[in-house]
């Protein structure tokens, strides 16, 4: 069993705190470069897309907001909201609606629309074909040619 004096416990003990400080300060200089840049940091992205909804209950201000983080043009957002634009007639907007109305580039305009998150429509019900029925194209069998 180690035994040691009380200068020697004092002098473990201080360079124990130094290592925690120094792993501290690394730890904590990476989570401020995480924070400077977030889309570089791995499984950090920035969701800029919002879903039809949320656009559509978005305020003059909440659009702009949003439109800046898309990069629209600085020109554009300032038109839109002198015009007090918001969400609403957004989300309702085609890209070419949007590209007229406000004088904003085809790019803008794409933006602006694909990162609108839509409902997906349920799949069209199909109908089920029996293909080994008679009259069918079974295995090997070349289907018949269509006529017209």
């Amino acid at each position: 069993e180690d035994v040691y004096d009380a200068q020697e416990v004092e002098e473990i003990e201080r360079g124990d705190e130094e290592e925690e400080g120094l792993e501290g300060s690394v730890r904590q200089s990476k989570e401020e470069e995480e924070a400077k840049s977030p889309s570089k940091s791995p499984g950090k992205a920035v969701k800029v897309s919002r879903t039809e909804e949320e656009v559509k209950h978005m305020g003059c201000d909440q659009l702009a907001g949003w439109l800046e983080e898309l990069d629209v043009s600085p020109e554009v957002i300032d038109m839109m909201q002198k015009a007090r634009v918001t969400g609403e007639k957004v989300a309702s907007a085609s890209a070419e609606d949007l590209k007229e109305e406000f004088e904003m580039s085809s790019l803008q305009a794409k933006r602006i629309v694909l990162n609108i998150e839509r409902p997906v429509p349920p799949p069209a019900p199909q109908q089920e074909l029996d293909v080994d029925e008679e009259g069918g194209a079974g295995e090997g069998e070349a289907a018949p040619a269509p006529q017209g």
